[in-house]
């Protein structure tokens, strides 16, 4: 391989991000649970597992899971931006818009 590409392999993703509206989210029952979600509306379903390393944030604020359950279901159009480790699915962030909160 080119030196280019040889750098190219070693610059792999680790982490990809889904956005998505909160109602096409299911946030994890516990902070052991999956998320699941629907990227798109042809879409096959995402899923995701959730630890105590994953983090919630609204905004620049990190909440509890349950916070970030409450915003959901009572602002269903809430834009949530999922990050999580490409290789094993396994959940990091879920951050929804601080906007959607107000």
């Amino acid at each position: 391989a080119t030196p280019a590409l040889a750098q190219w392999n070693v610059m792999k993703n680790e982490s990809d991000s889904i956005e998505a509206a909160a109602h096409s989210v299911t946030l994890p029952p516990d902070a052991s649970g999956s998320l699941h979600v629907v990227p798109c509306p042809r879409c096959a379903i995402v899923s995701l597992r959730a630890s105590a390393q994953s983090a919630y944030f609204i905004g620049g604020q990190q909440v509890s899971l349950e916070e970030l359950r409450r915003l959901a279901a009572t602002r269903p159009d809430t834009l949530l931006v999922i990050s999580y480790t490409t290789a094993t699915k396994a959940l990091r962030r879920v951050r929804a818009s601080a906007a959607d909160a107000r």
